[in-house]
């Protein structure tokens, strides 16, 4: 999940057409794609590492990178569970205009929006209704502006559960390296799983637009077959009836002659009576 340069014009035109696809999109649709199986996050942060070498040496290495992951996606994994159970982002973004939101305050929403119910990490119904506003989070690469309260309340938390202050320090500090890296890596995760169901929008309409086509190239077929084969019964029906015009017309003619001919007999018949 590399992050694309910001500014390009490629790069304007995609997320472009995200929103255009996002704002077509039903809640339904919207919610599925927002929402991520928690076992498939650490699966594809496992995924992330380079070492390919099967060697001890580099096997246990990439152990201990995997086994470093889940650690600290579980103290970030529970974080998450916190903010579902205190909804307090339900409350947050409920206070703000989410269309009118700036970057900046577009990241913090982002990072209240998260949350978990122990197997699926969701972002709010307040976010995924708020229109284009989900794009513009994924689009964001920085996530820094976090609120400070909830930043000391975690710290609190951490220092309760434990007096030693060097374990404090070291779980504090794990919680901000790691809820920065895998807030950034879900939102990535949210664009992949947006483009793949943009993929296949296009995939569909482009094979509904091959079926169009189809359908149109047969019925035009047809409508050309059709027309040859008027064409042909009109041409038989033609033939038809000149050929019986022909046939009345010689009948005719030879009715007409074998009249001529009676009535010539009929005066050859007279002549010789009277002489």
């Amino acid at each position: 999940y590399q992050r694309r340069v910001r500014g390009d014009d490629n790069e304007l035109t995609y997320y472009r057409r995200l929103h255009e696809f996002w704002s077509t999109l039903c809640i339904g649709d919207r919610i599925a794609i927002a929402t991520l199986e928690k076992d498939l996050v650490i699966l594809k942060m496992k995924e992330q590492q380079r070492i390919t070498c099967n060697c001890d040496c580099c096997t246990q290495e990439r152990r201990e990178f995997e086994v470093d992951v889940e650690e600290c996606f579980a103290i970030y994994h529970d974080e998450l569970i916190r903010m579902d159970m205190r909804n307090d982002y339900g409350d947050k973004l409920s206070q703000m205009p989410l269309e009118e939101c700036t970057l900046n305050e577009a990241e913090f929403v982002f990072y209240w929006s998260l949350s978990s119910d122990g197997h699926q990490i969701s972002v709010s119904p307040e976010l995924v209704e708020g229109g284009a506003l989900f794009i513009d989070l994924l689009e964001s690469s920085q996530y820094d502006d976090m609120d400070e309260d909830f930043y000391d309340q975690n710290f609190e938390d951490i220092q309760a559960a434990t007096d030693d202050l060097e374990e404090v320090q070291l779980a504090w500090g794990r919680l901000l390296v790691g809820r920065k890296f895998f807030q950034t890596f879900i939102a990535r995760m949210f664009e992949e799983r947006l483009l793949v169901a943009y993929r296949e929008k296009l995939a569909f309409d482009k094979q509904q637009k091959l079926i169009a086509e189809e359908e149109e190239e047969e019925r035009l077929r047809k409508e050309r077959d059709e027309n040859r084969q008027l064409a042909r019964q009109r041409k038989r029906d033609r033939k038809k009836e000149q050929k019986k015009a022909a046939a009345d017309r010689k009948k005719q003619e030879e009715e007409e002659c074998f009249k001529a001919e009676q009535r010539k007999q009929e005066q050859e018949l007279i002549q010789k009576i009277e002489e």
